[in-house]
């Protein structure tokens, strides 16, 4: 009677993946640390006021890695196809969903501050008062610039390489990389295939930076909830309760409606996609910046 021999891998004993406890895990601690910086901010105002400086040093370093990341994504992306006619394709595609998209959230964004108006009881004090004169400054020049000419001329072509990048200006960093994808996407196979590993070489190091930039999260929110509680006091709270709820909610009827309806006609669920990425939105739920967790993804 002949016997058989069961192969190795029948032999040894199954895998597991092992989850890390919650304790471990980044947004745990920026949770807890969260709740230590209201803490913080409502026994000792007076210290927690100095705290600023932890929340805009993190949002400041987060924003120089960001324009890296989205351009070496869109060169990868466009340049390692192959076909010209098809990267011209995707390259417009992408363009044309970041700017219809982008206008949909500002919409929805202006129905429902308008309709909650979650800083209608917030203090009328202001921390800063030259970033208001700033921001109304902004608007001012924005209005005054109309049509689709001056629009691709003024907020759409990149003015200088470095630009985009120096400014954070996320949408001429896109022209910037499609341009680029489309360069490389005409050189040989070999040129080519040369220039995309480049990008994904220096992608991983920019992966690398953000790694480390992330551990500083808990810090950074500890800072800034800190801050926010000493500058205008616990009664504020209530209104950031309530900010907190509009702007989920908004995320909500973003993710489910507007972009399930994209993923749906994409064929593929909105649901699916929303579990893979479960780690990464609840770092993103307390850190409160998406860039470097589901770009990484």
């Amino acid at each position: 009677m002949s016997t058989s021999t069961p192969s190795p891998a029948a032999l040894s004993p199954p895998t597991t993946v092992r989850r890390r406890r919650y304790y471990a895990q980044l947004w745990f601690w920026v949770l807890v640390a969260l709740v230590a910086g209201i803490i913080v901010g409502l026994v000792a105002p007076g210290f927690g006021e100095n705290l600023r400086f932890l929340a805009d040093s993190f949002i400041q370093l987060i924003k120089v890695v960001a324009p890296p990341i989205v351009f070496c994504t869109i060169v990868i992306g466009v340049a390692s196809i192959g076909n010209m006619l098809k990267a011209g394709r995707l390259a417009a595609t992408a363009l044309g969903y970041f700017l219809a998209m982008t206008v949909v959230a500002l919409s929805l964004g202006l129905v429902v501050v308008n309709v909650i108006r979650p800083g209608s009881d917030f203090p009328t004090q202001v921390a800063d008062p030259s970033a208001l004169q700033t921001a109304q400054a902004d608007v001012t020049e924005a209005t005054g610039k109309t049509g689709i000419l001056g629009f691709i001329q003024d907020e759409l072509l990149p003015k200088s390489l470095f630009g985009p990048f120096v400014e954070n200006d996320m949408l001429r960093v896109i022209v910037l990389a499609i341009l680029f994808a489309i360069a490389a996407s005409m050189l040989a196979t070999p040129l080519r295939m040369r220039v995309v590993a480049a990008v994904e070489l220096m992608s991983k190091v920019v992966f690398g930076v953000i790694r480390i930039l992330m551990l500083l999260a808990p810090i950074a929110a500890f800072g800034g909830m800190a801050y926010t509680v000493s500058q205008f006091g616990g009664k504020t709270l209530a209104n950031l309760g309530l900010l907190m709820v509009a702007f989920w909610l908004t995320c909500f009827f973003f993710v489910f409606v507007v972009l399930g309806a994209v993923c749906a006609w994409s064929g593929f669920s909105i649901f699916k996609f929303l579990r893979m990425i479960k780690d990464e939105l609840l770092i993103i739920v307390g850190t409160s910046t998406s860039e470097p967790q589901s770009v990484d993804r």
